[in-house]
C-alpha cells in the first residue's frame, strides 16, 4: 500500500458521483469507505463520523473556577470528606507528582500545601471501621495514611503498588510480599489468622509488582512481564496465588485500570484487555506504538470510555476507547489526567477541567478527519461535494497541493456546494464545528479530464 486510496471511473461518463458511506479512522478493504490519513477528536464508531468527547471548567460550590497554579503537576486526585454533623463537607486534594499534597481552599479559589510526601507517591482512599475516610499514600520509600484532621501515621514499609477490596488494603512491599490489612483498620497488618498478614509472591519473572486490581473476588498482580491471580473468595488463609498466562511486551503499570468488567492496560506492544480468564490484545488497526523507555501514561474511565494518555514513539498521545476491544480515536492532551469519583480530571493551563460531552474542546484544539490520498485515475475535476449529517461541517480539500475551504450547515440532513478544483491526488479533510456535529455521508462529483 502507498497510502492512496484508488477509485476507478468510467472515462464515458462525464460525471460521477464517488460516495463515501462511512468513515474509518483505520485501515480497511471495505468499499465506499473514506480512511483517514490522521484524524483528531473524530469518533468513527459504526461508519458515522463524529465529534469526540469534550470537556469544561470544574466550578466550585461558589460556581467558581478552580484553579491549579502551573507549576502543579497532578498525579492523584481525592476529595476529603470532613464531618460537619450527622454529613459531610467533601473538598478536593490533589497529590502531585513531585510529593506535595494540596487542599482546595473555596476561600481563597486555589489550592494549599498540607503535606509532603516522596516524589513520585500514589494516592488512594479507603474507609475505616468507623465510617472515616483515610488516604493511603504509597511509594518506593514510604506508606502513609492521611486523614481528614490532618493527622499523618508513616508505616513502617514501603510499597510499590496498592489496591483496596472489601475493606481491606491490599500493599505490593519490595521484593516479594503481599501484605492485606485488617478490614476496616488500614494500619493493621499483623499476622491475625483469617484477618491480616501477608503472602509471598514469585512471580517467576523476578519484577516487583507495579499494580495491583481486584475483579470478581480476585486480585491480580502485575509485574513489568507477567500477571498473577490471587484468589480470596473464602477466609484469608485460602488466598492462592496463580500465574496468568501472558505472552505480551512489557506492561506499564500506571496503565493498568478496571474498564467495565474488565481490566485494561498498555504494553510495550499495545494495548490488552483482561476479563479474568484471558488476555487479549485489542484496537490492533489503531496505529498504538508506545516508547519502550522512559514511559509516562495515565488513565481514567469516562462514560464507558478508557481515556489513555501515554508516550508514543513519537511524542504525548491521547487515546479515547471504546469497550468493544476495536474502536477508538486520538484526543487533545490531557495533563495531568486523574481519575476522581466517577470523573476524568486533567490540567488545561492554569484552569482545572473534566471531560464532558459539551461543545468546548480546548484553546486551539479541533475535531479534523484528514482523508488518505485519493486517487480517481488521472487529472480529474471535483466539481461538487455534498455532506450528509447535521450541524455544521467547514470541507478542506486539497488538489495537488492547492487548496480550498467551504463551510457547510447540513438542513434537513444535508448541504452541498460548487467546488471546482482539478487534480491528480486529492485529500479530504472535515473539520466538525459543533459537539453535535455529524457526517454520515459524503458525495463528490467528479469529471474526468481528457487529453
Amino acid at each position: 500500500m502507498d497510502g492512496k486510496q484508488r477509485w476507478t471511473i468510467d472515462t464515458g461518463a462525464k460525471t460521477e458521483t464517488i460516495r463515501f458511506s462511512k468513515f474509518s479512522n483505520v485501515k480497511t478493504s471495505e468499499k465506499g469507505v473514506l480512511v483517514a490519513d490522521s484524524a483528531m477528536n473524530c469518533d468513527c464508531k459504526n461508519g458515522v463520523l463524529s465529534r469526540g468527547i469534550g470537556c469544561e471548567c470544574v466550578l466550585d460550590e461558589n460556581d467558581t473556577k478552580v484553579w491549579v497554579n502551573g507549576e502543579v503537576c497532578m498525579a492523584s486526585m481525592a476529595y476529603l470528606y470532613v464531618r460537619n454533623g450527622s454529613e459531610y463537607e467533601k473538598r478536593m486534594l490533589c497529590l502531585e507528582e513531585r510529593g506535595s499534597l494540596l487542599l482546595y481552599m473555596k476561600e481563597y479559589n486555589e489550592f494549599e500545601k498540607v503535606e509532603s510526601f516522596e516524589n513520585g507517591s500514589k494516592m488512594l482512599s479507603i474507609v475505616d471501621e468507623n465510617k472515616n475516610f483515610q488516604y493511603v499514600i504509597y511509594g518506593k520509600k514510604g506508606v502513609s495514611l492521611f486523614n481528614e484532621e490532618d493527622k499523618r501515621k508513616d508505616l513502617e514499609f514501603c510499597a510499590t503498588a496498592a489496591c483496596v477490596y472489601n475493606d481491606r488494603l491490599f500493599l505490593a512491599v519490595p521484593p516479594f510480599r503481599i501484605l492485606y490489612s485488617k478490614p476496616g483498620h488500614p494500619d493493621e497488618f499483623s499476622e491475625v489468622l483469617d484477618e491480616s498478614g501477608e503472602i509471598f509472591y514469585f512471580g517467576g519473572t523476578g519484577d516487583e509488582v507495579i499494580a495491583m486490581q481486584a475483579l470478581e473476588n480476585c486480585m491480580y498482580l502485575f509485574t513489568a512481564h507477567g500477571i498473577t491471580r490471587m484468589r480470596m473468595k473464602g477466609a484469608a488463609r485460602e488466598f492462592v496465588l496463580e500465574k496468568v498466562d501472558y505472552a505480551g511486551g512489557e506492561i506499564f503499570g500506571n496503565s493498568v485500570g478496571l474498564f467495565g468488567n474488565r481490566i485494561c492496560f498498555l504494553a510495550s506492544d499495545g494495548v490488552y484487555l483482561f476479563d479474568g480468564s484471558r488476555v487479549k490484545k485489542g484496537y490492533e488497526k489503531l496505529p498504538i506504538f508506545p516508547k519502550r523507555t522512559g514511559q509516562v501514561c495515565s488513565y481514567s474511565v469516562f462514560e464507558g470510555k478508557y481515556l489513555l494518555r501515554y508516550t508514543d514513539w513519537n511524542g504525548d498521545k491521547m487515546l479515547v476507547l471504546d469497550g468493544d476491544g476495536e474502536n477508538g480515536y486520538f484526543s487533545f492532551i490531557a495533563e495531568g489526567l486523574c481519575a476522581l469519583e466517577g470523573e476524568a480530571l486533567f490540567k488545561n493551563r492554569d484552569e482545572l477541567c473534566r471531560f464532558s460531552q459539551s461543545e468546548m474542546l480546548p484553546d486551539g484544539c479541533h475535531a479534523v478527519f484528514t482523508s488518505e490520498k485519493l486517487d480517481f485515475g488521472g487529472k480529474t475535476a471535483l466539481k461538487e461535494i455534498c455532506v450528509t449529517g447535521e450541524g455544521s461541517v467547514t470541507v478542506i480539500v486539497t488538489a495537488d497541493g492547492v487548496q480550498k475551504t467551504v463551510k457547510l450547515t447540513c438542513e434537513g440532513g444535508r448541504a452541498k456546494s460548487k467546488l471546482r478544483c482539478y487534480g491528480e491526488e486529492f485529500v479530504i479533510a472535515l473539520r466538525l464545528e459543533n459537539a453535535d456535529s455529524k457526517v454520515r455521508a459524503l458525495d463528490l462529483i467528479v469529471e474526468k479530464i481528457r487529453g
